[in-house]
């Protein structure tokens, strides 16, 4: 089906983000950026911050599970939405999560708070303009703040890096890690007072509630005062304290091989300047497989980024005959090098797919054009959906309204990278850490 059988018109509104990666190549770079980074960090799971609170809430849970292992295992049978561990947990979980964020919503007016970057915050103030006493807080794995909460939550945005770092299993089960982050949280007064207040809390309404879940009220949240402003005095900045530091550098794998050499480099040079210099400057700090992994990004991308330039320049709304583009076409072409590349082909089914797309098309643009749109079209079909465009007698036919992103002359003159293999997450990150 064509979008065009759908919509009467396109919308120039909507850029190519609009639909997500057009080009499949996401799996391409975030494989050669996980090479580095070992899946503790993604496009998502970017703040300092909203790892702490998921470890502190996860900390909750793992003390409310082995402390009070006999209310806990109660509550799976007293309220019938708790058929499991992973409900009862994924449900307190959510909970907890909503707590934190109107705490600090309810709070945003003071100094000591500051909410960029706090998942739900825009959900939660509208939320708040209603009576408290009709705004429900609920522990159940479908609800939240959030649509999709257990998913595009803290939980989930943040479940595969606690994964990856030997916290939990994908059904929530806690592994013996914990008993060494009750220790780091330990040497942290302010997180370690709220924890325990947590856990009390919960205590208390997993043995009086009596509905098919707990949930309570925000205003009967609001008049728990103390640990409102537990909340604030812990996780009102998005820095965090200087004991989970270096707990967070190691389990985030910042303080070795490559990925701590872009970590440093990104501390030292900051993002406003070119990803290629971040990279090459890693290179002089790390040697050996270290070096060869940061080597293979910097090969990668200017072929991802020239592929993606020209699909861009295809699909762009303005842009009617294929015959007026072949110039350009022919000029992001000689930037394309297989040859740095072949050997990265092995590792990445659709890198290889789009290598031969490109390989059989050389050169010459029109024939280009085609085998991208075609590599498209393939990327599409495996979605179901179809192609934002096709060349009919030289014609371009768009389905999808595009706007190309840079000029040709900026992309060529100023060598831009369309993705940034989790540079951005690094400086979130180290911003965090090193707040001064």
């Amino acid at each position: 089906m064509k979008w065009s059988n759908i919509f009467t018109s396109p919308d120039p509104s909507i850029i190519q983000e609009g639909s997500v990666d057009p080009l499949g190549m996401q799996v391409i770079w975030t494989h050669f950026g996980q090479s580095i980074f070992e899946n503790k960090l993604t496009t998502v799971a970017t703040d300092i911050r909203n790892y702490t609170a998921n470890l502190l809430h996860h900390l909750v849970v793992y003390e409310l599970q082995t402390k009070h292992s006999e209310v806990f295992e109660q509550a799976k049978h007293t309220f019938p939405a708790y058929a499991n561990d992973y409900d009862l947990k994924a449900g307190l979980l959510i909970l907890l999560e909503d707590i934190f964020v109107f705490s600090l919503m309810h709070n945003k007016h003071r100094t000591e708070v500051d909410t960029h970057g706090l998942l739900g915050s825009h959900k939660a103030e509208i939320e708040m303009l209603s009576d408290p006493a009709e705004v429900w807080i609920e522990a159940e794995k479908t609800k939240g703040i959030l649509v999709r909460q257990l998913q595009l939550g803290m939980i989930g945005r943040y479940k595969g890096p606690y994964i990856n770092m030997g916290m939990l299993t994908r059904t929530l089960q806690y592994t013996e890690r914990w008993v060494e982050i009750e220790t780091v949280v330990s040497q942290w007064p302010d997180g370690n007072q709220l924890v325990n207040a947590l856990v009390e809390w919960l205590v208390s309404l997993l043995e009086h509630k009596t509905d098919a879940f707990i949930q309570v009220s925000l205003a009967e949240f609001l008049s728990q005062e103390k640990l409102v402003e537990l909340y604030i005095t812990s996780l009102g900045k998005p820095s965090v304290h200087p004991a989970l530091r270096e707990f967070w550098e190691s389990n985030l794998g910042l303080d070795k091989g490559a990925a701590q050499a872009i970590y440093q480099q990104v501390g030292s040079l900051g993002l406003s300047v070119h990803p290629r210099v971040i990279l090459l400057k890693s290179i002089e700090q790390t040697k050996g497989e270290n070096a060869q992994k940061i080597d293979r990004i910097l090969r990668l991308e200017p072929f991802l980024s020239g592929v993606s330039q020209i699909f861009y320049l295809l699909t762009d709304l303005s842009n009617k005959h294929l015959r007026d583009l072949t110039e350009q076409i022919s000029q992001l072409a000689e930037h394309l090098n297989l040859d740095e590349i072949i050997d990265l082909c092995q590792e990445s089914p659709r890198l290889k797919t789009l290598f031969t797309h490109i390989k059989e098309a050389g050169k010459d643009p029109e024939r280009l054009a085609q085998k991208i749109i075609e590599y498209h079209a393939f990327v599409m079909q495996l979605r179901g959906g179809g192609a934002w465009i096709e060349i009919q007698e030289n014609n371009l036919k768009h389905y999808i309204a595009q706007r190309t992103p840079y000029s040709t002359e900026d992309f060529l003159r100023d060598g831009i990278w369309y993705h940034d293999y989790y540079l951005s997450s690094v400086g979130s990150i180290y911003k965090g850490l090193n707040p001064n």
